[in-house]
């Protein structure tokens, strides 16, 4: 981001709220991961570089409390806006800028690097409108709050839907609920009409392109999700967890390996490795990932293998994981909450009560299975560690090589 030509542009963010949501009454103010919905999203926005103010416009004084304690300005709007972007309209009226964005009040995972970057193209573009928009699986398409876009080959928007869009295509394409507007464009938004295919799609956005409007789409890979239902809130408070990961801590036999144990004629032990697990570790590590070693046996193979991944943070022949795992938190001077642990067996339940997220492999006993927080479709030794890798770069949009 050309962060010099931001400087004195006079940016405005407004986050409109309501508290009579009709898909999931009262979110604005509903907890995700220890903090009301709306703070979460004042948060985000008081991260954005750039910006000169951040205003939560709303009609309810529930969210007017939390969201100036979080440290917006609040204007109190009429009942009468139908959708973000009026409620906007009533701030500009009120709050003179030469740049608007209206970020949804239920985007708790949008980045402020996506919002800088589409910032960006505002301002240094002649394009009067840009929004931000995401790839998503078919299976993630499937379902109607998430909205998909059709774009053409310049990023414009070609259509909106609750449906899945264009059919029969590899890509689809989610739009995330931020705006960003120049002034002018505000105006000639407010004489529009309503239009029955924004009717049909409960879209407001259509209603703009109807009008011969032009959207630019600005491409994101980060990971992020709308809250419109009680599932969202799971998945956002997921993703939130493991984001915050900073060590992940494994265990070794049925985990980096398939659990088998071979003894030599001489009594010697042989263990098998993957070779994905292996490559995976060392990406994670340049990403910032730290690893660490708890295991209840100890052998010259393993410890080799530690070596072999850089790993220096290694409790072996512990009979009581519940202190291995803490003394490894003090030693890499990490919270629960940063620790992530990857087991298969009963012992492992002990490890996992004192991390914030816990991951079982597939050949992992049903009662690790069951306290686990996530279950790896792969089994220990056949790249685990692999598919874990998977998981942590969909939600960092880190791109799988």
């Amino acid at each position: 981001m050309d962060e010099g030509n931001l400087t004195n542009s006079n940016v405005i963010i407004v986050i409109p709220s309501r508290l009579n949501s009709s898909r999931l009454p009262n979110k604005a103010l509903l907890r995700i991961d220890g903090k009301p919905l709306i703070q979460r999203v004042v948060e985000i926005a008081k991260g954005v570089r750039g910006i000169d103010e951040v205003v939560v416009a709303t009609d309810s004084h529930e969210i007017a409390e939390v969201g100036k304690s979080s440290g917006a300005e609040i204007i109190i709007t009429t009942s009468k806006p139908r959708n973000g972007t009026e409620r906007l309209i009533e701030v500009m009226k009120k709050k003179k800028a030469n740049y608007y964005i209206n970020l949804q009040g239920d985007e708790p995972l949008i980045d402020c690097i996506e919002i800088e970057e589409a910032l960006n193209i505002l301002i240094n573009t002649n394009n009067e409108i840009v929004t931000i928009c995401r790839p998503i699986s078919l299976k993630e398409a499937q379902d109607p709050s998430r909205v998909k876009v059709i774009i053409s080959d310049k990023n414009k928007a070609i259509y909106f839907s609750r449906a899945i869009v264009p059919h029969n295509t590899k890509t689809l394409l989610e739009h995330s609920g931020v705006y960003l507007f120049k002034k002018n464009i505000l105006s000639k938004i407010e004489s529009l009409k309503p239009t029955k295919l924004e009717n049909i799609e409960s879209l407001e956005q259509l209603r703009w392109l109807e009008a011969g409007l032009s959207i630019h789409i600005s491409l994101s890979k980060r990971n992020s999700i709308s809250i419109d239902t009680p599932k969202d809130i799971i998945e956002a408070e997921r993703i939130l967890k493991i984001k915050k990961i900073k060590t992940i801590v494994l265990d070794v036999d049925g985990v980096l390996t398939n659990g088998r144990i071979l003894y030599g004629n001489n009594g010697e032990e042989y263990k098998e490795f993957s070779t994905q697990d292996g490559s995976a570790i060392k990406r994670l590590q340049n990403q910032g990932y730290m690893f660490a070693i708890l295991s209840g046996k100890d052998s010259k193979a393993l410890r080799r293998r530690a070596s072999d991944l850089n790993i220096n943070n290694i409790i072996l022949g512990v009979k009581d994981k519940s202190i291995g795992i803490k003394s490894i938190q003090k030693n890499m001077n990490i919270e629960k909450d940063q620790c992530a642990y990857v087991g298969d067996d009963i012992d492992d339940i002990y490890a996992m009560k004192s991390c914030g997220w816990n991951f079982a492999v597939k050949n992992a006993r049903e009662e690790v299975k069951h306290y686990a927080n996530e279950i790896i479709n792969r089994s220990g030794g056949e790249g685990a560690i692999a598919e874990l890798e998977s998981i942590l770069n969909k939600i960092n949009g880190v791109k799988n090589l």
